[in-house]
């Protein structure tokens, strides 16, 4: 099963990822465990540990996560709640590490960073760190969770790691009824500077780059070919020099609830990148980017095999 972290500041802006982990609870029958932390890294409070405003604020945010987790679980929900103390990014660190979860939800800042500032300084600390797959939401976006995921853009990048993204970006689609756009990014070659460019030189790019381009169709098709026809598929193919500016203008186009794509496990190496797109999309892009490792990748490949593609071989068998 699925398990899925979402840290709770109290605050409506970190309340913004919560419908994003129900969305993905729902299509995935996932568990979500609600995690509160109060802060006493930088002496918060005005008295020692077990002093009455200490109790006070513990017995609140208790309150606050129960209520939550209630409200949640009255939809459906498998749902769990963790008080912790200490510091915010730690403790969200140390869940990550200890209980098994496999995808963190969280809000780019919650109430205590500065709007300027495009990912707060306790989200840094925990990406910094994380060996997991993460959904990572800008409170400034609009996210109707009637609609739920009704368009979704996952960009794969030829990888078993993004092959198994877009399974898992196939059944969100499908759990919402909307539509899946794979979107595959080629990018521009390039020569070493202070090379001339001569006639011949960019026959030789304009070779290079149609070769890579056909590489990327057939492998893209290869994908799309896995994708239930009950689901209203599209697929492109393009050219860039900035492929994560470019998957951000695809899923405007789109105007997608969802950028789905797969991280570069094979850079992991325990400084939390998950790889140069993916650190430049998680780190600049406005609407929700779900960056999966391959461990979560896997276990949504293997669900939607066996209900989703299952499906699809029937309906071939049919016809």
């Amino acid at each position: 099963m699925i398990r899925i972290l979402v840290p709770l500041d109290g605050s409506s802006v970190a309340e913004r990822a919560i419908p994003h982990a129900a969305a993905i609870a729902h299509a995935f029958s996932a568990e979500v465990e609600l995690l509160g932390v109060i802060d006493n890294s930088q002496n918060t409070f005005a008295g020692p540990v077990n002093s009455l405003d200490w109790q006070l604020s513990k017995l609140q945010t208790e309150v606050y996560l129960s209520r939550t987790a209630a409200t949640l679980a009255e939809r459906g929900l498998r749902v769990s709640w963790e008080l912790r103390e200490g510091d915010p990014a730690q403790a969200i660190i140390q869940v990550l590490q200890s209980s098994d979860i496999d995808i963190l939800v969280t809000t780019r800042h919650g109430s205590g960073n500065a709007r300027q500032f495009r990912m707060g300084g306790t989200v840094q600390k925990v990406l910094s760190a994380a060996a997991v797959s993460v959904l990572l939401v800008d409170p400034a976006f609009e996210f109707d969770s009637k609609q739920g995921y009704a368009s979704v853009v996952a960009a794969v990048d030829g990888t078993q790691c993004s092959e198994w993204a877009s399974a898992f970006a196939a059944m969100l689609a499908q759990a919402f009824h909307g539509s899946l756009h794979m979107l595959r990014v080629v990018e521009e070659p390039s020569i070493p500077a202070g090379t001339p460019i001569t006639a011949e030189t960019r026959r030789f790019l304009e070779h290079i780059k149609r070769m890579a381009r056909s590489q990327a169709s057939l492998q893209l098709r290869s994908i799309v070919s896995t994708i239930p026809p009950s689901i209203e598929t599209t697929s492109s193919v393009v050219s860039s020099d900035n492929i994560p500016s470019t998957i951000e203008g695809k899923a405007d186009d789109y105007d997608a609830a969802l950028v789905v794509v797969a991280a570069q496990d094979a850079v992991f190496d325990g400084s939390g990148s998950y790889g140069p797109v993916c650190d430049a999309l998680l780190l600049q892009a406005r609407r929700p980017v779900l960056v999966l490792r391959s461990e979560a990748a896997v276990v949504s490949s293997s669900h939607f095999r066996s209900v989703y593609l299952d499906e699809a071989e029937s309906h071939a068998d049919a016809g």
